[in-house]
């Protein structure tokens, strides 16, 4: 009997999106994050090194609640979350993003751009996934992402900007300690070359 898709490894690329299970089903467990990032789908925007991925989350809003509704007031707010289709286009900035292979997300979605840096082995595949932003929408959201002042990410930090000399004779220390601790610190995202998925199953 085949596996049911979200149980299957996800392709790991920038613009793919996968499904971050809830923290009790992940093997090893993943601490200090919000409980609120897992139990969710999530667009992978970056892979910082091997076996790290730094995701948004795929959100949607209560029945009723737009950006030009509850948050009409808010612009900071309205700023970091990009309607994905067949969400209406952002009241702001004119952006909807849309999915490889002509495909439509099944309900109205917004990529909340607050960054969170986890293990890949923790993703599985989205239900009828594989799913991708088309490589113009990845474009699109690199561009906003790299407009957004000081955008930060829930990750490890390999380094401390506080006292770099220390840093460098501690480095390799402090990262083994960091791997075994799985500790979580503030980190700035960096947009990198567009990779993305253009194939899709059913």
């Amino acid at each position: 009997m085949p596996l049911k898709s979200k149980y299957r490894p996800p392709i790991i690329v920038r613009g793919a999106i996968a499904w971050l299970p809830a923290k009790r089903f992940i093997k090893g467990g993943i601490r200090h994050l919000p409980d609120e990032v897992f139990d969710h789908p999530v667009l992978i925007f970056d892979i910082p090194e091997a076996g790290k991925v730094d995701v948004f989350l795929v959100t949607s809003f209560h029945t009723g609640e737009s950006l030009v509704g509850r948050f009409q007031t808010d612009p900071g707010f309205r700023s970091r979350q990009i309607p994905l289709n067949p969400a209406p286009t952002h009241p702001d900035n004119g952006v909807l993003l849309n999915l490889a292979d002509g495909r439509v997300w099944p309900k109205e979605s917004y990529i909340s751009l607050s960054l969170f840096r986890i293990p890949s082995r923790a993703l599985r595949d989205e239900t009828r996934g594989p799913w991708a932003l088309r490589p113009e929408s990845l474009s699109a959201l690199d561009d906003l992402v790299a407009r957004l002042p000081g955008l930060p990410t829930w990750g490890k930090s390999s380094r401390s900007e506080e006292d770099p000399q220390r840093d460098a004779l501690k480095h390799e220390a402090e990262d083994e300690a960091m791997e075994e601790e799985e500790g979580w610190t503030i980190v700035v995202a960096k947009k990198q070359p567009t990779t993305s998925l253009n194939s899709s199953k059913d």
